[in-house]
């Protein structure tokens, strides 16, 4: 079980700066309007249901098996 990329935290981020540079130059309407848009994205991005992903056991087990023997051969070279 695994969680999908999204671009939410980078629009997190934004908002957050500009509710920031709203605030240190007292730029109410910015800070009001970053906050308010900050607070609903917040919320949308839990009603997004398909933002996870599942990974067959098989193809976990197979990867870590080839990391493994590529670690161990790695090392009887050092």
């Amino acid at each position: 079980h695994m969680p999908k990329n999204t671009g939410t935290g980078v629009v997190l981020a934004v908002f957050s700066m500009a509710l920031g540079f709203g605030l240190i130059w007292y730029m109410w309407w910015l800070a009001a309007l970053s906050f308010v848009c900050l607070i609903a994205t917040a919320i949308g991005h839990t009603f997004n249901y398909h933002r996870d992903f599942d990974i067959p056991a098989a193809e976990v087990a197979q990867t870590e098996e080839a990391r493994t023997a590529l670690l161990a051969a790695e090392g009887a070279r050092a």
